[in-house]
């Protein structure tokens, strides 16, 4: 516990929570040594993020000064690490040495990071939406999202570029493969700009939302359409079904959070690395099916 004779607070008169002074951990008596590596890397990232000498293993998160905006780069700076698991599950474990038991390690990729660069031969899934026939640029799926008070569309450019950049679907281009199939390419990090995505508008109506769908085109790599609404600060995210489903619209608000607490908190937004990119789920999926044993 800290004592101050008053609070800071902004010049808008709410407490100025930059301004606090970092709580004086000397527990010495209770510490617990972390028991193994990932222990003591959730240990270690804990101490960073908190602002703190060293962490022991039985040291709650919250009882140490965390809170939910903490959690979200305690599950960023996990992942950087090969660590996998959520801000949810800091919230419900809270000890380093039950988070250690609920981590999983992520899958180590030969050759370095997989970033899911490169050509990838369509899914059955995709195979089956091609056979419909039909125009399918516009088949997606849209989320709203609220934004917290004070966000600009500059704000949202820089959350938005970091999506981008870090999940490749997101820059996926759609080929026809000459068979009467789809080829998709997935370019470098970078070629897809948040600000040709990005369109501000005034006020969320049903016109806005079908502009917005109307501008998605796989054959162009335009996967993703955002809107901008100022006067609410919503976002809304229109997303091709090639690139998202239901699943995976939990792993992008995640990062969407965990970008934002970066950019917030005047950070360079830093998105951990991926696990196994679709483009290498893809083809062990190809591989698989050919298996004499299938």
């Amino acid at each position: 516990m800290v004592v101050l004779d008053a609070l800071p607070l902004t010049v808008n008169g709410k407490l100025d929570t930059r301004a606090l002074p970092a709580p004086e951990y000397s527990d010495a008596d209770h510490y617990r040594a972390p028991a193994d590596a990932v222990e003591e890397i959730l240990a270690g990232i804990f101490a960073e993020v908190l602002g703190l000498e060293r962490v022991g293993g039985d040291d709650s998160f919250f009882d140490l000064g965390g809170d939910s905006i903490l959690s979200m780069q305690v599950a960023a700076r996990a992942r950087a690490a090969g660590l996998l698991l959520r801000p949810r599950d800091v919230f419900v474990e809270q000890t380093v040495a039950r988070l250690a038991r609920v981590a999983r390690v992520a899958e180590v990729v030969d050759g370095g990071v997989d970033e899911g660069i490169g050509q990838l031969a369509a899914t059955p899934i995709m195979r089956w939406l091609r056979s419909l026939g039909g125009a399918v640029e516009q088949f997606n799926q849209t989320m709203v999202v609220q934004a917290p008070v004070g966000v600009t569309d500059t704000d949202v450019v820089v959350v938005l570029q970091a999506l981008l950049d870090r999940h490749a679907m997101l820059r996926a281009r759609v080929d026809d493969d000459g068979a009467g199939g789809w080829l998709l390419t997935v370019p470098e990090r970078g070629s897809a700009d948040a600000r040709d995505c990005l369109h501000v508008t005034d006020a969320l109506s049903d016109e806005a939302l079908i502009e917005a769908r109307s501008r998605l085109d796989p054959a162009a790599g335009r996967m993703v359409s955002a809107l901008w609404v100022s006067s609410t600060r919503q976002l809304v995210l229109t997303i091709h079904h090639l690139a998202v489903d239901g699943v995976s619209w939990r792993i992008l608000l995640e990062d969407l959070n965990i970008a934002w607490a970066q950019h917030r908190g005047g950070q360079p937004v830093a998105l951990p690395a991926t696990g196994t990119s679709f483009t290498r789920w893809a083809s062990l999926l190809s591989r698989y099916a050919r298996r004499p044993t299938l």
